[in-house]
């Protein structure tokens, strides 16, 4: 497959906010917001390390978008999926011929961040409030 380069509407959009936020700050004299790569040290309570500092870690008045948290979602089968009328699912000739359909459900997916995990940061308002944006991926 090779490294692939995807393009995400949201991920544009935030990009997108952030850059006026930021010139709007400049504008008004204040720092501009920064970008970290930081390891997440501990989960509960959070707490990061920039890496390539030898800051204290950060810990307190971070966001973390929900894309990196445990949470429920919502999917639909689309179109809803229909068993089979056969008997022997499986390769098992003990299960019934049964029929239904699968419309989708409610989901836990586990996104939540563990110890070790490397996340992109934005520090906003000179160090005083921290985005966690997304977990740094391996390509």
């Amino acid at each position: 497959m090779g490294n692939e380069v995807t393009f995400s509407p949201i991920w544009d959009a935030a990009m997108d906010a952030l850059q006026e936020k930021t010139l709007s700050a400049a504008a008004r004299g204040m720092m501009y917001p920064e970008v970290l790569f930081c390891t997440v040290e501990s989960v509960s309570p959070l707490k990061l390390r920039a890496e390539d500092t030898n800051e204290k870690p950060i810990e307190g008045n971070i966001l973390v978008s929900e894309k990196i948290t445990n949470h429920d979602v919502k999917m639909v089968a689309d179109p809803p999926h229909d068993t089979s009328t056969e008997s022997g699912g499986a390769g098992d000739a003990s299960f019934a011929a049964h029929y239904h359909t699968y419309p989708g459900g409610v989901f836990n997916a586990r996104y939540g961040l563990h110890a070790g995990d490397t996340v992109i940061v934005i520090r906003f308002s000179e160090g005083q409030r921290y985005w966690v944006v997304d977990r740094v991926g391996v390509a």
